[in-house]
């Protein structure tokens, strides 16, 4: 195993140092950035009402962000009605959603091709995943309730994020309070017995805020087996709440937590014959806890900040079969980090603005594999790892921006490693054109489960794995026709993965994970479109082209080579009413039909369009209907081989709220 060097030493003395140095100053608590796009303390090279945050860990002007990057508002949310974040995800150039079955499968979502857990997910400044599996984040436990705005950032960001940013990242911010008090709550129910109940309640003062939201989701679901006769039922219960204290005009308290407690039905997996789910009495229970806090410290006027923060997760699995518990994980992740922001500008020279970045943290992750029956099998691990984190962002002439970040991670299993990124934008509002590229560098640790997982008569783990690596680069340009009405965006994509991982078999029945050689190749070209005819109505599309490639020269599964969405979404009466239509394409895709553990033969997956109907209308005020149609053409697709997909599905319910931070 890798110790860590004296280089290990002197990050710890610089991340030590920098907490020491804002705790004599603040006397902080611990918190979290995101807030700083709801209007608070701001810290970026410009200050305008349309941000940015995900790009450079501190709020941008879009304009300024060379990274292709794409922000869903909460009024976004609302309009499309969808109960979970993944279905909204399908409309983002260059994502693929991917959803095991019902309402509560394994859902993972793919950016620009690269594998599931390369997308790293913040939550209010929080990252959430299962830290036994990498830390890849499950999608079907993301229910919309309460969130303000999602950022999907594209492209490699390992330089910012670590670790687990090789495809992107997608960072969610849920709603914060505001001034007064206010309270929503909301019911719906429709098909396979579906209820869910979800509320918030606001408290705003000028020196605290407190939010908190509650959302209780309940399916009787349908049968995930193609040939099965018995319901797979769901339950998922989330809570989140986010707080701030300001004892003075420049100083910021900031806690904020999620819990999610999920209980779903499954089904096992024939490996004998056909590959497909079949009917099981088997359950999984899985618990998702993330705290963070922080506290900032503004200084000269917001140029200089000091962000201290603290964070906490974890996630419990626990397998059933007839009752009896088979299997289980548990994971946790603790980390301390520090940034530090300064920008000034310098006028005389070029007209020149300027930002400085750094950001040091040390993160502990613990693991541990649980198999009642095979006490001997069970595994503890424990691993430690620091990183330090510098960016310069330059604007000139209120017209070019550029940005370099550059990352050192001190691995305590492998080892170290650089990453960086270079990004540049144009914009030349004469004419409504803005061109924007990136380029960045990236690496992904294995996970636990591929280091040193087991599960009896199918996997071993692999502690030889090494880190996937890879270097990925894009260009575009956005254009803007008739005074902003139309605007588009052209991206070109290419991305190069080395050492990837992948399953491959060891004989008796077992697979084990190696180190590919050569290179998986992924490149192609997003396109996304909004046009607003008229007050009221906005029409928006997107179109992405993939082209994917393992080593051998096939096709990475699951990876339609053509994607594409609209939405047209029209408020009238005064904004009382709204009326949502979308369409979602995935274009043909390989997978595997595992008829044995030993022999996965290629299959293909037909192309689908899920269409959508939504509508809303609030007859008096803080008195709210609305209802929705998903799958409207009752399309039979598959996403995952051999796991059935909802039909059509209808869907009710109505809403009443009072005060700010009801209806909003």
């Amino acid at each position: 195993m890798y110790s860590c060097s004296s280089r290990g030493v002197v990050l710890r003395g610089v991340l030590f140092a920098g907490a020491a140095m804002t705790a004599l100053q603040a006397q902080p608590i611990l918190a979290q950035e995101s807030d700083l796009q709801d209007g608070g303390l701001q810290g970026s090279v410009l200050r305008v009402p349309e941000v940015v945050v995900s790009a450079s860990r501190v709020p941008l002007p879009s304009t300024a962000v060379g990274s292709a990057v794409t922000v869903i508002t909460g009024e976004e949310l609302e309009n499309k009605q969808s109960r979970f974040v993944a279905d909204v995800l399908r409309e983002v150039p260059g994502v693929v959603v991917n959803r095991t079955g019902g309402f509560g499968g394994v859902t993972q979502v793919r950016i620009r091709g690269a594998e599931a857990n390369h997308t790293l997910v913040l939550i209010d400044g929080m990252e959430v995943g299962n830290p036994f599996n990498g830390s890849e984040f499950d999608f079907s436990q993301l229910l919309t309730n309460d969130i303000e705005r999602i950022e999907v950032l594209r492209g490699p960001q390992s330089a910012l994020y670590g670790s687990e940013a090789i495809g992107g990242v997608i960072s969610i911010t849920t709603k914060r309070a505001r001034d007064g008090f206010g309270a929503s709550l909301a019911a719906e129910g429709g098909s396979f017995l579906t209820r869910n109940v979800r509320g918030s309640a606001n408290a705003g003062f000028e020196d605290f805020d407190l939010r908190v939201g509650l959302e209780v989701f309940e399916t009787d679901g349908f049968d995930i087996a193609p040939n099965g006769d018995e319901d797979d039922s769901t339950q998922v219960v989330s809570a989140n709440f986010r707080s701030a204290y300001r004892p003075t005009d420049n100083l910021e308290f900031r806690l904020n937590g999620r819990l999610v407690d999920r209980e779903l039905e499954t089904d096992s997996q024939d490996f004998v014959t056909t590959g497909e789910a079949i009917d099981a009495d088997t359950e999984d229970e899985v618990r998702d806890i993330s705290l963070r806090s922080e506290a900032q410290l503004d200084l000269f006027g917001g140029a200089w900040q000091h962000i201290l923060g603290g964070a906490y997760s974890s996630t419990d699995i626990d397998n059933f079969n007839a009752g009896t518990q088979t299997s289980g994980s548990e994971g946790s992740k603790q980390k301390l980090d520090y940034q530090t922001n300064v920008t000034f500008e310098t006028p005389e020279l070029l007209n020149t603005a300027h930002g400085f970045t750094f950001f040091a943290e040390v993160e502990n992750e613990s693991f541990e594999n649980i198999q009642p029956f095979l006490p001997n099998t069970e595994r503890v691990e424990e691993t430690t790892n620091y990183a330090v984190v510098g960016e310069y962002r330059l604007q000139a002439f209120e017209r070019l921006f550029l940005s370099g970040s550059l990352r050192y991670d001190d691995f305590e299993e492998f080892e170290d490693a650089t990453t960086f990124r270079l990004t540049s934008s144009f914009d030349v509002p004469e004419t409504g054109s803005r061109l924007h590229a990136s380029y960045g560098t990236g690496i992904k640790a294995p996970t636990f489960f591929e280091l040193f997982g087991f599960n009896p008569g199918t996997f071993i783990g692999n502690p030889n794995l090494e880190p996937e690596r890879s270097e990925g680069w894009d260009v575009g340009i956005e254009q803007q026709f008739f005074d902003g009405r139309v605007v588009a965006d052209v991206t070109y994509f290419q991305a190069d993965l080395f050492d990837e991982i992948r399953s491959d078999s060891v004989g008796a029945g077992f697979t084990t994970p190696i180190n590919l050689s050569g290179e998986s190749k992924r490149n192609g070209v997003e396109t996304s479109l909004r046009v607003v005819p008229f007050d009221g109505l906005t029409l928006t599309g997107s179109y992405t082209y993939l082209r994917t490639s393992e080593p051998e020269g096939l096709s990475e599964i699951r990876r339609p080579r053509h994607t594409a969405s609209f939405n047209a979404n029209w408020s009238f009466l005064d904004e009382r009413a709204n009326v949502n239509l979308g369409v979602d394409y995935a274009g043909e895709t390989d997978d595997l039909e595992f008829a044995s553990l030993t022999n996965r033969r290629r299959v293909r997956l037909d192309d689908y369009a899920l269409v959508s109907l939504a509508g809303r209308y609030e007859p008096i005020e803080g008195v709210e209907v609305f209802g929705r149609i998903e799958n409207a053409l009752n399309q039979n697709y598959e996403e995952v081989f051999g796991f059935e997909t909802p039909g059509r599905a209808v869907f009710v319910g109505a809403r009443v709220s009072f005060g700010p931070g009801g209806l909003q």
